[in-house]
């Protein structure tokens, strides 16, 4: 059964929604690889409360049987934690809001759990995960007490998810897939986002779009550039999230030529090609581009190989 994902909010920075659409369409690619045959309904970035200094609860997976509340950590390299319950990240001290990782995790999972009951939702087993992404490094040295199994916490990476939920204990109540859709949207105010293997709607409107002239003056594309990156070459099959233009019949583009990033600091583009990426000015002139980086405005022209492209409105 493929996984449905629901989104509660969107996050105000650009930075953040971009995240937050690379983790939803890594977590869609988890679960359809993983095959599992009872159907998984998640949630992201579901906020708490109106106030601004509360965090939104990273994820919310329910399955007919049991759910999973998952704050979710970007970190790279082992990961130590204290006799006290802190964790140590590449020597500095890593807090959640004043306390624990895990108090965090138990303080949000207690809050989701309650609006569950609320809307009908008896789970026996509603487990609190804190999740590292993208891997929790086997060199990290974090040991759970008794007590922390007792109240359903778990520490797992983010590869693991899908694993941790198909181990929750099936033996609860039963809900149908109707009545977890019916909890997501009409009690907790979520928008279904990604279903069928693609997502519904972009977080934010584009920023531009990107016009693609061949050589020889004939169009070949117009497409949307939404903020994040996206990437030009020959390639036309985008890997994992990426967005991409697929630019083809010109053997001078690199499978990965280019990269333009559209972000809250305005749009730039980034060479990453064996022949260059050139920006053409108004009297003729052009500047290249090897293995670097330029701000780049509405009207700029580019050239990868033999290929025009327009920056426009």
């Amino acid at each position: 059964m493929a996984v449905q994902l629901y989104l509660g909010s969107i996050p105000r920075e650009s930075a953040a929604r971009c995240l937050l659409r690379e983790r939803a369409l890594a977590l869609a690619a988890l679960f359809d690889q993983a095959r599992m045959p009872d159907p998984i309904l998640g949630l992201l970035h579901l906020p708490l409360a109106a106030a601004d200094d509360v965090q939104p609860v990273d994820l919310v997976l329910l399955t007919p049987a049991a759910a999973m509340v998952a704050t979710i950590h970007t970190h790279t390299g082992p990961v130590d934690m204290l006799a006290d319950g802190r964790w140590m990240v590449q020597g500095r001290l890593f807090e959640l809001h004043g306390g624990t990782p895990l108090a965090h995790v138990a303080a949000q999972r207690d809050q989701v759990m309650r609006l569950l009951q609320q809307a009908g939702l008896l789970y026996e087993q509603i487990i609190g995960a804190l999740v590292v992404a993208p891997i929790l490094d086997p060199r990290s040295n974090i040991l759970l007490d008794i007590d922390d199994h007792r109240r359903r916490l778990k520490v797992c990476g983010f590869d693991e998810i899908a694993g941790l939920i198909s181990m929750l204990d099936g033996r609860g109540a039963q809900f149908s897939r109707v009545a977890l859709e019916t909890t997501l949207v009409e009690h907790l105010g979520a928008s279904l986002w990604y279903e069928r293997g693609q997502l519904i709607f972009e977080l934010a409107p584009a920023r531009c779009r990107l016009r693609v002239v061949a050589d020889g003056g004939e169009e070949v594309a117009i497409m949307p550039l939404y903020e994040g990156a996206t990437v030009i070459g020959r390639r036309r099959t985008p890997q994992y999230y990426e967005r991409r233009v697929g630019v083809g019949g010109d053997d001078l583009i690199s499978r990965g030529h280019a990269t333009i990033i559209c972000d809250d600091a305005g749009i730039r583009i980034r060479d990453t090609s064996k022949n260059g990426t050139w920006i053409l000015g108004m009297a003729g002139e052009q500047e290249a581009l090897h293995d670097t980086e330029r701000e780049i405005t509405i009207g700029a022209t580019l050239r990868v190989g033999r290929t025009h492209m327009h920056l426009e409105y």
